[in-house]
């Protein structure tokens, strides 16, 4: 450990440097993207189309498109699900066994770049059982205390030492499930458990092959005494996860950070060049890239620039303070270099915070992010003085006035922030029409978990401003359009096929919630799918077995063509019949009706030819590699929409609590 110190600034000069607001980072670039190439169909949202694929899904969490377009998704309960949209068949196909407790669970799911060869599929979990001396075999039930037991030493938090780990796996093609058997255990964070929050746990690749996991700084937005400012409680007997510079904020610890490392055949994995600290650099993890990040749920790694781009959460005061340092902003960034990005020293424009007694409640000295802060927590293995903070391209609070693009408030105004770092989109000149179009071509999406919006972003050079923000098929266009609007986006990717598949993790927490699912949204100018609706008769009977009549002429078409019928009626993804009616006396028939119900097809006149058409099911053959975007607030409970938990606390369950 370095045991150097720096002189500190004044408290009133840290203090004006602290509150003040910089300039706007990016101004808008004032073009008018509406006169673009392409831009009028490309923004006309009635060419697009929302198709529901699943919505079996238990609590959402991660989703990975395979090559032939059918999607494996994970729920925090630790069951990986695999839904077939040429079926429209979802299954658990597995089940791993994890520890839940709060955000801890199964996390994310990739799939390998050379899958198609090698078959491997990476998941990012916390076990129930551990192994190694350094851990019990397995956690306590329940929470752990904020303070130490009477009688009890440092040794008593031992009991609550855990890892979540980074796993891959063998994909039985034949069995269409992972092969449990052949885990390949990569790597692992050690973790505080039996509290919330803050877990990460993205996975993305570079065109190297490179393996970046993001991980969360596992510290408690409800520290006590942190009142919505940074959590470094370190007073005497508090339990250490209340102190975010343990994790996010040391140079030795793999919490709060972009990792990036090369697995290597048997599981083992070097460190590739360029990382923050070399290997061997005293007092250091080799394995961080970013460091210094609060819960980077989702990220992206962009083959094409190679840019690693997120999003992150911040703590939740609504107003700055003089003695505690900024409003809780939140952040979207993109780098090609590794960085340290502040966390819990500064947030959002790089803003200092106050290094906050918590055991006298009164303010300390400031900390000094453009300098290099220092870490003086007694929990703190690595160095003393940090690398300098690198400020994010873009950061918002909660009203407009607050940041300098005021979109990021007001596309859904809803209150809560929860920014997810999602996909770069790179148009396929051999791709189906089903692909979005060119003119999204090299911008960046990000998604927002609690207000309910997707944001395309033009950033011309990765490492530099944004200068564009875009509203991205908004809920009001998705409204008139009958189809479902983006209701907490969890998870979102770009398919081989060029298609946005998005994961909807719904209004409620720690569930499924009815309004979750799993979607594609193809690009259908001019051919949009019917829309199949079904009636029953009779809809329910006190006696079995109950024959009921399917009725599906009230499907329509939206460009008129006239319809055919296929029927799935035992939902094994095998159509039984055909016609527009159908009478059947099985079993299951609510759940098998909605199957149906997706069977409605169309059939053109005699002599003409249908428009060109995106595929039916099986991806195109050359991918378009994008990957996921970062969910789900929590902190202060003030307001509430449409009957939901109040933005800031509704969806702590997803992972990315505020």
């Amino acid at each position: 450990m370095v045991n150097s110190r720096r002189s500190r600034v004044s408290v009133a000069l840290a203090t004006m440097l602290a509150l003040a607001v910089p300039a706007a980072a990016a101004a808008h670039d004032g073009v008018d993207h509406g006169a673009e190439a392409g831009a009028e169909a490309a923004l006309d949202w009635s060419n697009y189309e929302k198709v529901l694929l699943s919505k079996n899904t238990g609590e959402p969490i991660g989703m990975a498109v395979m090559p032939d377009g059918s999607v494996l998704h994970t729920a925090r309960d630790g069951a990986i699900r695999h839904t077939d949209p040429s079926t429209g068949v979802t299954e658990v196909v597995n089940t791993v066994d994890v520890y839940a407790n709060s955000e801890d669970g199964m996390q994310g799911i990739a799939l390998a770049p050379d899958f198609a060869e090698s078959g491997w599929v990476y998941l990012y979990y916390a076990p129930r059982v551990m192994e190694g001396d350094d851990y019990p075999t397995t956690t306590p039930s329940g929470s752990a205390p904020n303070s130490l037991p009477e009688g009890e030493d440092e040794s008593y938090w031992d009991q609550w030492k855990g890892y979540n780990q980074l796993s891959r796996f063998q994909w039985d093609a034949e069995a269409h499930a992972l092969d449990l058997s052949t885990e390949q255990k990569i790597l692992q964070v050690e973790v505080q458990r039996g509290q919330c929050c803050h877990v990460g746990g993205d996975i993305d690749f570079d065109a190297e092959g490179n393996v970046y996991l993001s991980t969360g700084d596992n510290t408690p937005a409800s520290t006590p005494g942190a009142n919505g400012f940074t959590p470094i409680n370190n007073a005497p007997g508090m339990n250490p996860g209340f102190d975010a510079r343990r994790g996010a904020g040391s140079t030795n610890d793999l919490r709060g950070a972009i990792l990036r490392v090369h697995v290597e055949e048997d599981g083992s994995y070097t460190i590739p060049e360029g990382n923050l600290f070399e290997p061997g650099t005293e007092g250091t993890r080799p394995e961080l890239f970013v460091m210094g990040l609060r819960n980077p749920f989702r990220i992206d790694v962009d083959d094409v620039t190679g840019a690693v781009s997120w999003g992150d959460y911040g703590p939740d005061s609504g107003v700055a303070s003089d003695e505690r340092g900024p409003m809780g902003y939140v952040e979207w960034q993109s780098t090609t270099t590794p960085l340290n990005g502040g966390w819990p020293y500064c947030h959002g424009p790089n803003t200092n915070y106050n290094e906050w007694d918590y055991a006298t409640a009164t303010p300390g000295e400031w900390f000094d992010c453009e300098a290099g802060a220092e870490n003086s927590s007694t929990w703190n293995t690595g160095l003393d003085v940090l690398p300098p903070a690198t400020a994010p391209q873009v950061y918002y609070g909660d009203n407009p006035g607050d940041q300098p693009f005021d979109e990021f408030v007001e596309f859904d105004a809803q209150g809560g922030q929860g920014p997810m770092g999602g996909p770069t989109f790179h148009h396929d000149p051999e791709g189906p029409d089903s692909q979005w179009p060119e003119y999204w071509d090299g911008k960046a999406f990000m998604y927002e978990f609690s207000q309910d919006y997707i944001a395309g972003l033009t950033i011309p050079d990765r490492d530099g401003p944004v200068t564009h923000v875009e509203h991205v098929l908004p809920n009001e266009a998705l409204t008139d359009n009958v189809q479902a609007i983006t209701d907490g986006p969890i998870d979102m990717e770009f398919g081989p096929d060029g298609s946005l598949y998005v994961l909807d993790y719904g209004n409620g927490f720690f569930r499924q919630n009815p309004e979750a699912g799993l979607y594609r949204i193809d690009y259908a100018e001019g051919n949009k799918s019917p829309t199949a609706q079904i009636s029953a008769d009779p809809v329910s009977s006190s006696q079995a077995p109950l024959t009921v009549t399917l009725d599906g002429s009230g499907s329509s078409d939206p460009e008129g063509a006239e319809l055919t019928y296929e029927w799935d009626l035992d939902g094994d993804g095998t159509f039984d019949e055909t016609g527009a009616q159908v009478t059947t006396g099985r079993a299951g028939r609510r759940r098998r009706t909605g199957a149906a119900a997706r069977r409605a097809r169309r059939r053109w006149p005699p002599g003409s030819a249908p428009p060109r058409r995106r595929r039916t099911g099986r991806a195109a053959a050359r991918p378009c590699r994008t990957a996921r975007a970062a969910p789900g607030p929590g902190g202060r409970c003030a307001r509430h929409r449409r009957g939901r938990p109040p933005a800031r606390c509704s969806r702590a369950a997803a992972g990315a609590n505020r």
